[in-house]
């Protein structure tokens, strides 16, 4: 802050006057936005943005399964190899292939998983759900 009276020696001036050469306007213009672009080699899965979105996937499946309480051991080598015998076959289509479980009363675990069509798992012979059954976590109070 300047004393009253005062006043800073570039007020008014614009441009190359004010001291903006074209290297510092850049310079401050990016740090200013924060916007660096992606950055692969920082990616754990390295620059492969296939394997990139496996990975994120992956991480989506883990953390459902957490939020409702049920088991996950499948690792990220585990579930890759799983995924790698498909590649570009899985996602939300009726004949595209998604990770289901074998017997919905266990876990996530490597030997209770498999490979079926979203059409096969959403039309498959299930127990009848209990009405009040409740998914999220009870809090630890």
């Amino acid at each position: 802050m300047f004393k009253k009276g005062n006043t800073p020696w570039n007020k008014g001036k614009t441009g190359t006057a004010a001291g903006w050469t074209e290297s510092r306007r850049e310079r401050i213009s990016l740090a200013q936005t924060g916007h660096r672009g992606p950055r692969p080699h920082l990616w754990q899965t390295g620059p492969d943005p296939a394997v990139r979105r496996d990975r994120y996937r992956y991480l989506r499946s883990k953390a459902q399964a957490k939020y409702l309480g049920q088991a996950w051991t499948i690792g990220w080598t585990q579930y890759r190899g799983l995924l790698g015998k498909v590649r570009g076959q899985y996602g939300r289509g009726m004949d595209q292939l998604n990770l289901a479980r074998k017997d919905c009363k266990d876990g996530w675990h490597i030997w209770n998983v498999h490979l079926i069509s979203r059409k096969e798992a959403m039309n498959r012979p299930r127990e009848q759900r209990d009405m009040n059954r409740k998914y999220r976590r009870q809090s630890s109070q």
